[in-house]
């Protein structure tokens, strides 16, 4: 008898355990979403479907100069604009969003986990800016308007 109560509040307590962590999770996905802007973003320019295009997977971004997401952001770079979405399954909160290129306004050099990059500066007023590595920036840069250079 002692044993199965043992197995039991083992159980429980597991279990009880899990449910935390995952609303922690939850929860902290929600604040990262809002403090960083991907919220602002995705509220302006959400979709709910895939656009076809390049597709580039586990990209590292940095939204609202706050929010890192390393390795776990899909892009696509398509005709109507440029496409993000979280690839990991324990963020919540993220909704996929396509920003035309007419929305990004500006480009400026920073630097995001030690590594040259741009940071993109998204709507007019300023909804957000997004900052990603060069290599990937290059691959954006001939769908940027004419007035969006990097500058230094």
């Amino acid at each position: 008898m002692g044993t199965e109560v043992f197995v039991l509040s083992f159980v429980g307590i597991t279990f009880f355990v899990l449910v935390i962590l995952f609303a922690g999770i939850a929860l902290l996905s929600t604040l990262f979403a809002r403090a960083g802007g991907w919220a602002k973003l995705a509220e302006k320019y959400g979709v709910d479907q895939e656009p076809e295009g390049q597709k580039l997977s586990w990209q590292t971004l940095e939204v609202g100069g706050l929010v890192r997401y390393r390795w776990s952001v899909a892009v696509i770079i398509a005709a109507q604009g440029l496409y993000l979405a979280l690839s990991s399954p324990f963020i919540s909160k993220h909704p996929p969003m396509l920003i035309p290129w007419t929305e990004i306004k500006q480009a400026r050099r920073t630097i995001l986990f030690w590594r040259r990059a741009a940071r993109l500066t998204i709507g007019d007023p300023p909804v957000s800016t997004i900052a990603m590595w060069m290599s990937l920036f290059e691959k954006v840069r001939p769908h940027l308007g004419r007035g969006v250079v990097i500058d230094a």
